[in-house]
């Protein structure tokens, strides 16, 4: 098969890991758009091809990897004649005013460290006619080991399910590592709790796997914890804590 010439847009991290895995690939990497010129022409470098502006971009298929705000207006700049791919897990496919449009979403988290571990992220694709389908799962194939189709709806809830899974289980192990700083604990103390809770999550449903005061309904230790913590964290912690006693209670 003769793979279309690619052509990468944005320079964020997920713009990184494709463009790190298409150019280690025997897939042909073209060029690179992005508004900072800086980073633009490092990865441009890196990766051996060349940068262009959006208008006069030359690949036949154009992955765009920017942020869900500035997708539809990326996507207006590029020319009718090219193939084009977004990797957006939240906009609608039917919102794209363009014939050969896809959608080639790579459902993982990239903070920048991912770039050896494609292989193993589940890509889900979508199009609007058969050739494009076609011509996005073998470009995936080539990038991982799991290309799924899937719809706009059913990526619009993966998308959804994903922020409780990865953003915000993040953002509670922050504040709990913040609390933990502003008290002078030692900033390594919770490391193996942090390993054991996620790789528990992958032997077992959450479900299952859930513990603590709000599941036993220790009333005493969730006054206690109330108590010490400051008035921004009182009402996070209250909601959960709700959350997880009707979830089981």
């Amino acid at each position: 098969m003769i793979y279309p010439s690619i052509s990468i847009v944005g320079d964020g991290n997920v713009a990184k890991v494709m463009g790190h895995h298409i150019s280690k690939s025997d897939l042909k990497l073209v060029s690179i758009c992005s508004r900072n010129s800086n980073k633009s022409n490092k990865l441009a470098s890196l990766w051996n091809c060349k940068q262009e502006k959006i208008e006069s971009i030359s690949g036949d298929l154009v992955l765009v990897c920017v942020s869900d705000d500035n997708v539809i207006e990326v996507i207006e700049k590029i020319k009718k004649d090219r193939s084009i791919a977004y990797c957006s897990g939240s906009i609608n496919l039917d919102d794209i005013d363009h014939k050969n449009c896809g959608v080639l979403y790579p459902l993982q988290t990239f903070s920048g460290s991912e770039q050896d571990l494609m292989k193993k992220f589940p890509l889900l694709i979508e199009s609007k006619n058969e050739n494009t389908k076609d011509l996005l799962f073998d470009i995936g194939k080539k990038l991982s080991e799991k290309v799924i189709y899937i719809n706009s709806e059913e990526r619009k809830h993966i998308h959804l399910s994903a922020i409780f899974i990865n953003n915000f289980s993040n953002h509670m192990v922050h504040l709990g590592q913040d609390y933990g700083k502003k008290n002078n604990l030692p900033p390594d103390v919770f490391n193996d709790l942090i390993r054991e809770t996620f790789n528990n999550l992958l032997s077992q449903s959450a479900f299952k796997a859930q513990t603590g005061p709000a599941r036993r309904r220790d009333k005493k230790t969730i006054a206690l914890h109330h108590d010490l913590l400051p008035d921004d964290l009182k009402k996070i912690y209250l909601t959960i804590t709700s959350s997880i006693d009707k979830t089981y209670n």
